[in-house]
Protein backbone atom coordinates (compact mmCIF):
# COMPACT_ATOMS: atom_id res chain seq x y z
CA UNK A 1 0.00 0.00 0.00
CA UNK A 2 1.60 3.39 -0.94
CA UNK A 3 -0.04 5.26 2.21
CA UNK A 4 -1.62 4.39 5.62
CA UNK A 5 -5.21 5.24 4.61
CA UNK A 6 -5.60 7.24 8.14
CA UNK A 7 -2.62 9.91 6.34
CA UNK A 8 -4.19 12.64 4.34
CA UNK A 9 -3.35 11.63 0.85
CA UNK A 10 -3.29 13.65 -2.77
CA UNK A 11 -5.06 10.62 -4.05
CA UNK A 12 -6.64 7.71 -3.23
CA UNK A 13 -5.24 4.44 -1.91
CA UNK A 14 -5.32 1.16 -3.73
CA UNK A 15 -6.72 -1.46 -1.60
CA UNK A 16 -4.60 -4.35 -2.84
CA UNK A 17 -6.04 -6.52 0.19
CA UNK A 18 -9.03 -7.58 2.16
CA UNK A 19 -6.67 -6.91 4.98
CA UNK A 20 -5.73 -3.30 3.96
CA UNK A 21 -9.08 -2.85 3.68
CA UNK A 22 -10.04 -4.16 6.76
CA UNK A 23 -7.55 -1.62 8.39
CA UNK A 24 -8.47 1.37 6.83
CA UNK A 25 -12.24 0.85 8.06
CA UNK A 26 -10.78 0.23 11.89
CA UNK A 27 -8.02 2.68 11.67
CA UNK A 28 -10.85 6.10 10.23
CA UNK A 29 -13.71 7.18 11.55
CA UNK A 30 -15.06 8.00 7.81
CA UNK A 31 -13.56 6.83 4.79
CA UNK A 32 -15.27 6.56 1.11
CA UNK A 33 -14.50 3.56 -0.74
CA UNK A 34 -14.77 3.25 -4.44
CA UNK A 35 -15.85 -0.37 -5.70
CA UNK A 36 -14.46 -0.30 -9.23
CA UNK A 37 -13.23 -3.15 -11.98
CA UNK A 38 -10.92 -1.57 -14.93
CA UNK A 39 -13.42 -3.54 -17.82
CA UNK A 40 -15.92 -1.08 -16.95
CA UNK A 41 -17.34 1.81 -18.99
CA UNK A 42 -18.61 4.01 -16.15
CA UNK A 43 -15.81 3.27 -13.89
CA UNK A 44 -13.09 4.71 -16.26
CA UNK A 45 -15.90 7.93 -16.32
CA UNK A 46 -15.63 7.96 -12.70
CA UNK A 47 -11.70 7.19 -12.18
CA UNK A 48 -10.96 10.79 -12.62
CA UNK A 49 -13.58 12.30 -10.64
CA UNK A 50 -12.62 9.86 -7.81
CA UNK A 51 -8.69 11.43 -7.49
CA UNK A 52 -10.16 15.03 -8.26
CA UNK A 53 -12.27 14.51 -5.08
CA UNK A 54 -9.22 12.88 -3.22
CA UNK A 55 -7.08 15.32 -3.78
CA UNK A 56 -9.35 18.10 -2.24
CA UNK A 57 -10.54 15.92 0.61
CA UNK A 58 -8.70 14.95 4.00
CA UNK A 59 -11.02 11.73 4.28
CA UNK A 60 -9.18 8.73 2.93
CA UNK A 61 -10.41 7.43 -0.31
CA UNK A 62 -10.64 3.52 -0.92
CA UNK A 63 -10.42 2.09 -4.58
CA UNK A 64 -11.32 -1.38 -4.63
CA UNK A 65 -11.28 -3.55 -7.59
CA UNK A 66 -13.76 -5.97 -7.38
CA UNK A 67 -11.85 -8.58 -9.70
CA UNK A 68 -8.86 -8.31 -7.68
CA UNK A 69 -10.70 -8.61 -4.05
CA UNK A 70 -14.33 -10.01 -4.96
CA UNK A 71 -14.75 -11.23 -1.02
CA UNK A 72 -14.62 -7.44 -0.49
CA UNK A 73 -17.39 -6.64 -2.63
CA UNK A 74 -19.62 -9.44 -1.42
CA UNK A 75 -19.10 -9.10 2.19
CA UNK A 76 -20.10 -5.63 1.27
CA UNK A 77 -22.70 -6.06 -0.63
CA UNK A 78 -21.61 -4.55 -3.90
CA UNK A 79 -23.69 -5.27 -6.60
CA UNK A 80 -22.99 -3.15 -9.22
CA UNK A 81 -20.52 -0.72 -10.16
CA UNK A 82 -19.49 1.99 -9.50
CA UNK A 83 -20.16 2.09 -6.13
CA UNK A 84 -19.34 4.01 -3.57
CA UNK A 85 -20.14 3.86 0.18
CA UNK A 86 -19.35 6.09 2.61
CA UNK A 87 -18.16 4.30 6.20
CA UNK A 88 -18.28 5.77 9.64
CA UNK A 89 -16.72 3.92 12.49
CA UNK A 90 -16.42 0.90 10.29
CA UNK A 91 -20.04 0.79 9.11
CA UNK A 92 -21.90 1.88 5.80
CA UNK A 93 -24.11 4.84 6.39
CA UNK A 94 -24.26 5.90 2.87
CA UNK A 95 -24.05 3.94 -0.26
CA UNK A 96 -24.31 5.24 -3.98
CA UNK A 97 -24.28 3.57 -7.10
CA UNK A 98 -22.99 4.96 -10.51
CA UNK A 99 -21.35 7.84 -11.90
CA UNK A 100 -21.82 11.04 -9.56
CA UNK A 101 -20.03 14.45 -9.97
CA UNK A 102 -17.50 15.49 -7.85
CA UNK A 103 -19.96 17.91 -5.72
CA UNK A 104 -22.20 14.68 -4.54
CA UNK A 105 -19.16 12.92 -3.39
CA UNK A 106 -18.10 15.58 -1.24
CA UNK A 107 -21.65 16.17 0.02
CA UNK A 108 -21.63 12.58 1.02
CA UNK A 109 -18.36 12.88 3.09
CA UNK A 110 -19.78 16.25 4.61
CA UNK A 111 -23.27 14.42 5.99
Amino acid sequence: MASQPNETTSGPVAIETVDEFETALATDDRVLAYFYADWCGPCTIAAPIVETVAATVETPILTVDVEALPTVAVDHSVRSIPTFVVYEDGMAAERMSGVHEAAALRAALEN
